[in-house]
Parts: structure tokens; C-alpha cells; sequence
């Protein structure tokens, strides 16, 4: 389930338009397809904000992350750093993504250098709703897709794919079991990336809930600046990327038209019903 799927991937989106609404509608797996193809193969390094905090906005728990990823390397790899607010390191995960064997994984707590047992990928990280398993992404690479339908998220068309998991998927799944019967994703109909997925168990129910919050353009590609993440109806976990590269992520830069798609593409609130 996790083989080279990774957010750091997933922070990046291509540019590039894609076919008109009056087009034929592309399969499941083709748009799954695109989603994947944008994933960048430079060396990229992040820093940010992890903020899990009650409806009403009381913070709960603060943390900070960063991840290194080096996916066009001869060995590709990707190291997750999860720190306490001060800086403190909590703990390090480490991903070998391998296409024929699925992904190797090594853990370390705080500032040790022996390596730790490897959590349930599908366990909360310190407290908060996110899992390994959602910086994962992994449903990206199961098997089984069907478009369901077109719908608006944000003030954009998107695509509706509902994706699950084959026997040789769960297979390769690694640590821990997924609790997803399926996965629905809502794709961009223009750029083909991922604004919204939410997890279903065996009976249909909404189990977990991801949204693209924010995004911003860095050269030819879109950066994803904030993902909110909720399983407990009482809270939300929001991921905001603040440094790319050794860069503030919310720094102006680029032309005029590069900040106008900005807006364009900042997505509007989703109500909240709960």
C-alpha cells in the first residue's frame, strides 16, 4: 500500500492544464496515474507546523515536522523528523521506497541513533489525528479505481474516484492493517491533483477526512501549503508547510499572474457540519 507513496509527493501538483469538461472522462486509473506522475524526482526538504486543536479552535497539541526526500536518487528514500514545539526530536521515521518490494522502514525515538520497533502506520502520530499512514498516501497506489462522478470541492470541478484495495494490495500494505474498505478521492478536473479524500469502512461510513486547504505556486508546480485532517469529530489536525528549501513557503514571489492562480486556485471553506 505505501510503495513510494509519500506527502512530500504529494505537496507538489503539476501546472499544467489539462482537458477541457466537454472531453471524454478519463478513467479511475488514469487520473490516479496523473496524480502519481507529478510526484518530483529533485531533492526536496521541508519544514512546519503540525496544530491539533478542539472545534472551537482550542489548541491541544503543537508539534513541528520536517521531512527530506530524495525520490530521484539511486537509493530513494524519505526521512519523516516529527519535533515537540521547542524542537526536541520525538521521533524519526525512514522510507526506502523499492517498486518490486514495496517500502523498508526504520524507526528512531527521540535523539537516539538505535533504531526503534516500527509503529502501526495506522496508529495516531503523538496524540494528534494524523497517522503514518496519511503522509503515506498509499491508497494512491491500490489497484482498483472507478470515477463515481464529478463534483465541486472549494470552488473547483473535480473528478470523483472511488479507490480500494486488491488482495495484492493489502498484501504489500506493510505495517499495521488498513481500517479503508475504500478510499474516495476528489482529483482537479484541470491540474489532476488531489483536493480531498475521505477513508469509508466496510459499510460506506466517513472514518477519516483529508482537505487541501491551501495552495501556492513555486516555479511550474503547485505546493500544497495546508492539509486539515479529522477522524474525531470533536477535532481537527492542520498541516502547514512553512520553509521548502530553506525558503518561507509564504513568501511572495513569482509574477503577477503566478500569485493570481494562487487565488484562483485557494480553496474556499468547507462547511462545517459537524
Amino acid at each position: 500500500m505505501f510503495r513510494c507513496l509519500l506527502i512530500a509527493a504529494w505537496l507538489f501538483c503539476s501546472g499544467v492544464l489539462r482537458a477541457n469538461q466537454d472531453d471524454p472522462v478519463p478513467s479511475g486509473q488514469e487520473l490516479i496515474s496523473d496524480v502519481l506522475a507529478q510526484f518530483p524526482s529533485d531533492p526536496i526538504d521541508l519544514k512546519g507546523d503540525i496544530l491539533c486543536r478542539k472545534r472551537h479552535g482550542i489548541p491541544l497539541k503543537e508539534l513541528k515536522f520536517e521531512v527530506r526526500m530524495r525520490l530521484g536518487d539511486e537509493k530513494p528514500s524519505v526521512v519523516y523528523k516529527i519535533m515537540d514545539a521547542f524542537g526536541r526530536h520525538l521521533e524519526t521515521l525512514a522510507v526506502a521506497p523499492d517498486p518490486a518490494k514495496g517500502c523498508a522502514y526504520s524507526c528512531k525515538k527521540g535523539d537516539s541513533e538505535e533504531d526503534a520497533p516500527v509503529p502501526n502506520l495506522f496508529e495516531p502520530i503523538q496524540e494528534t489525528d494524523i497517522t503514518w499512514a496519511d503522509l503515506s498516501l498509499g491508497f494512491l497506489r491500490w489497484t482498483n479505481a472507478t470515477v463515481t462522478g464529478r463534483q465541486e470541492v472549494r470552488g473547483r470541478r473535480c473528478f470523483v474516484v472511488l479507490v480500494s484495495p486488491a488482495s495484492s494490495d493489502c498484501a504489500a500494505a506493510g505495517t499495521g492493517a488498513t481500517p479503508y474498505a475504500a478510499v474516495r478521492v476528489w482529483i482537479d478536473e484541470k491540474l489532476h491533483f488531489m483536493l480531498q479524500a475521505q477513508g469509508l469502512d466496510a459499510n460506506g461510513r466517513e472514518i477519516r477526512t483529508l482537505w487541501v486547504r491551501s495552495v501556492k505556486k513555486m516555479g511550474e508546480r503547485w505546493m500544497v501549503k495546508d492539509i486539515e485532517v479529522q477522524s474525531d469529530p470533536s477535532r481537527r489536525t492542520k498541516l502547514t508547510v512553512r520553509e521548502i528549501n530553506g525558503t518561507d513557503s509564504a513568501a511572495s514571489g513569482g509574477s503577477r499572474d503566478e500569485q493570481a492562480a494562487e487565488d484562483v486556485l485557494q480553496p474556499e471553506p468547507v462547511q462545517d457540519t459537524r
